[in-house]
């Protein structure tokens, strides 16, 4: 017992000698801002879970959205809140080349996938958190507002759906005139 107890008090005494001879600490570590989180998740791309990855050509949907949902209620911490719940606050929605990437600005929430487009229909998939699943949607694009009504997507209890075809989604570009960008255009609140 004496050795072991030994053991702990040199094994103690060494550990705040190594504390002390370190320099202290300066700053805080860096906290992620919504600006840092969205720049981030634009430089990450989707891996191929069940259909390979669709050609980096543009869309007539490309571009980038917001959306804020109304709060309901005070929100909840949990370790385990479902996947593409659509709580309240702010959302970022960004389509680009085949890529489409999705950011909950307040609950720091995000995911990407593969996207296709067909006419008037909208194709998800490889996304990580429902890897074998594809949603289908119809989607619409005018005057600065892209709807979605969800067609089929079982994509996490079917709540990919419901909160993408939840609210319309405002454009963060500015409306062209002529094949132009309109010159007096406001950016939306919350496309920053």
């Amino acid at each position: 017992m004496a050795a072991v107890l030994a053991v702990l008090t040199t094994g103690c005494a060494s550990y705040q000698r190594i504390q002390h001879m370190q320099p202290p600490a300066t700053a805080s570590p860096a906290r992620a801002t919504p600006t840092g989180t969205w720049k981030a998740l634009q430089e990450r791309t989707p891996f191929s879970y069940t259909l390979p990855l669709p050609p980096a050509a543009s869309t007539a949907i490309d571009g980038v959205y917001m959306k804020r949902e109304p709060l309901v209620a005070e929100r909840v911490h949990c370790r385990r809140c479902p996947d593409w719940l659509h709580e309240g606050g702010l959302w970022r929605m960004g389509f680009d080349r085949g890529v489409y990437r999705v950011l909950h600005v307040d609950a720091g929430w995000r995911t990407l996938g593969s996207y296709v487009v067909s006419g008037d229909r909208l194709v998800l998939f490889n996304d990580p958190y429902c890897v074998e699943d594809i949603g289908v949607y119809a989607w619409a694009l005018g005057r600065g507002v892209l709807t979605l009504r969800t067609i089929d997507d079982p994509c996490a209890i079917r709540l990919r759906g419901k909160n993408l075809a939840h609210l319309p989604w405002i454009s963060c570009q500015p409306p062209r005139v002529g094949g132009a960008a309109a010159v007096r255009w406001e950016r939306p609140a919350g496309c920053e």
